[in-house]
């Protein structure tokens, strides 16, 4: 009986090559938009900035408690530059019920820093970018990368490229909660 010679396929670490998965990607997002049309985070924010700072704070964290601490932080601090130059002792006492707040302000303010620093406060695109900014791994960079993507739309229904800049707001937040 002759010997089968087996020929040995080494897959990178994540388990999967590159290459398939972006052929897989476009079909799968769109599959996931026909089953899931409202699907949206529960997270509360009127840009993309609000959007990462807040992701980075729901670690370890209820998106509630994220949702009650947030209007006044970005009453206080509503951009990079603003909460790049913040005291770090404000921002502990301000997101304190989060957790870890002590780590999470060192997170966010090095974010707001580097956000200013490299990209012109302007919170980028590109997985590759945001994966860089203090405070965010890939989950949060997928939470972020996949909301603004242009395929997909915000609560409000407007498309990524409509998104208020900081200064302007889509809706109001009531100081109460």
């Amino acid at each position: 009986m002759a010997a089968r010679r087996v020929t040995a396929e080494f897959l990178p670490p994540s388990g999967f090559r590159l290459g398939d998965a972006r052929k897989r990607i476009g079909p799968i997002l769109r599959a996931l938009a026909r089953a899931y049309p409202g699907a949206k985070t529960a997270l509360d924010y009127r840009s993309p900035f609000e959007l990462l700072i807040a992701t980075i704070l729901s670690a370890q964290s209820t998106d509630e408690t994220v949702n009650r601490v947030t209007p006044v932080l970005f009453q206080r601090y509503p951009d990079a530059a603003a909460l790049s130059t913040a005291s770090p002792e404000d921002v502990e006492a301000l997101i304190h019920p989060t957790g870890f707040f002590r780590q999470k302000t060192k997170s966010i303010i090095g974010c707001a820093q580097a956000l200013v620093a490299r990209f012109h406060g302007e919170v980028p695109r590109r997985m590759e970018d945001l994966v860089q900014l203090p405070g965010v791994a890939r989950k949060t960079a997928n939470a972020r990368s996949r909301t603004t993507a242009s395929s997909w739309t915000r609560t409000c229904g407007a498309p990524a490229s409509a998104w208020p800049s900081p200064g302007r707001t889509s809706r109001t937040r009531s100081s109460g909660s």
